[in-house]
């Protein structure tokens, strides 16, 4: 692995509900581009079994998808406790990092907490799964003193509120608890490049709804906008989410994904969008649904274009664009 500094890492985060098919196929499409995935609600299921003393078979064991580019972060739950249902995978070229699942900070089946080294300073990713009772964001909320700061935290929160969905009734009093927990650990919501719906139920009735979050650095909120990716959505009702956190803030200002001026990847873009759009034509648009429906699948078409087509660039003070 090169000595290089590495001034950011780009994670992954996703509810996969459950798939056991869905974990290794992401673990190959994404060891080229991502460094960090957070999963929630992942699969359990028997990976081999062992030498059993009372069964000419073997004994099951339960685990999770292993992969040789990738370190599987997960602690283990006691004897007689449920699964987890949040899991991370951590790429090995973030190894002289020294990557570690925080048990001493927090242990529950609904949170994890994994560390980063650089230059001496500790860097904290927290990977949360709140359930339909919010159970995790009241522990959070009772035990946030115990909490360093921290550089990420997302992102199935699952709280329909007016604070992040147009679409929302309401702002519920978990929304405001979940916004005063980010504060405290230095965090604010990050505002997708493209924003839309996150959740699309199976049951095709209830409407589409955002309960899928990134929280980053206060310092850089505006900046980082993570990128809703349907590309990669597959079988789960949850589409993934993915952001690059700065770790050595120092070294640059300000990160933005753009396309250059006159370029070819502005051409494949342009190219891209207007397939999509034609391929929208015809489509009915006499009704406020049907006009909701099409507008929802041009924000998919240029969406998809854009994570297809641009690349990061840096920005400083002196910088032009």
């Amino acid at each position: 692995m090169s000595s290089r500094t590495i001034l950011g890492v780009r994670i992954y985060s996703q509810n996969i509900c459950k798939n056991n098919f869905s974990t290794p196929v992401l673990l190959e499409w994404l060891k080229e581009s991502i460094n960090i995935i957070f999963l929630q609600e992942p699969p359990w299921s028997c990976i081999r079994s062992a030498p059993s003393t009372v069964s000419l078979e073997g004994d099951d064991v339960i685990g999770a998808p292993k992969h040789p580019d990738w370190v599987c972060m997960v602690h283990l739950p006691h004897l007689g406790e449920q699964h987890l249902r949040v899991m991370a995978y951590v790429h090995s070229r973030l190894s002289l990092m020294r990557p570690a699942i925080r048990p001493d900070l927090i242990d529950h089946r609904d949170v994890q907490i994994v560390s980063l080294y650089s230059k001496g300073e500790a860097f904290y990713f927290m990977n949360v799964y709140s359930d339909a009772q919010h159970t995790a964001i009241d522990l959070l909320s009772r035990e946030v003193d115990r909490f360093p700061a921290l550089t990420y935290m997302g992102r199935d929160f699952n709280i329909q509120s007016t604070d992040w969905d147009p679409g929302a009734a309401t702002q519920p009093r978990s929304a405001k608890l979940l916004l005063e927990l980010a504060s405290d650990l230095g965090l604010d919501l990050g505002v997708p490049l493209v924003p839309g719906p996150t959740c699309f139920p199976f049951n095709g009735v209830d409407r589409p709804s955002v309960i899928d979050l990134m929280f980053v650095p206060t310092r850089e909120g505006h900046a980082l906008q993570p990128n809703i990716d349907l590309s990669l959505r597959g079988t789960s009702d949850h589409a993934p989410l993915v952001v690059r956190v700065p770790i050595v803030p120092e070294h640059f200002m300000v990160e933005r994904w753009a396309i250059k001026k006159d370029s070819k990847e502005l051409e494949l873009f342009l190219a891209e969008v207007s397939i999509g759009m034609g391929n929208l034509q015809g489509m009915p648009v006499g009704s406020p649904d049907q006009i909701e429906t099409v507008a929802s699948a041009m924000g998919d078409i240029i969406s998809a274009a854009w994570h297809h087509h641009s690349s990061e660039v840096k920005l400083c003070l002196r910088s032009k664009s």
